[in-house]
């Protein structure tokens, strides 16, 4: 893992996150140990809200470069690059993203990095 792009990655996630969340609901960070599917050690970091939440037809395409949920015409703005741009570092340190998100609810947003022994 590259401690600036890890950095990098959760400041987006943290940005969103603060976009979509009214004010006074919670923003979580979570950082656990994991198991990578090759069988190495690994740490996944989650950023979870209780913002506005995505649709579920929208999940597959939320991490594709340009694409911003339809929930983005709250005014929150963005270039819809934030998320590629995480997927790709993440890829990059050997671990991938994710997302799990209820409408009207929030979002649980996670990433895998691969760490040397």
């Amino acid at each position: 893992g590259d401690a600036a792009r890890i950095g990098q990655v959760v400041r987006n996630l943290l940005s969103d996150a603060s976009k979509f969340t009214p004010e006074g609901k919670g923003i979580h960070i979570r950082l656990t140990h994991a198991s990578l599917p090759d069988g190495l050690a690994g740490v996944a970091f989650s950023v979870s809200d209780e913002g506005v939440g995505i649709p579920p037809g929208e999940l597959d395409v939320v991490f594709d470069k340009f694409v911003q949920s339809s929930r983005t015409r709250t005014g929150a703005g963005g270039t819809g690059l934030g998320l590629a741009i995480s997927r790709r570092l993440a890829s990059l340190m050997g671990g991938e993203v994710g997302v799990d998100s209820t409408p009207g609810v929030g979002s649980t947003f996670w990433f895998t990095v691969r760490l040397q022994p």
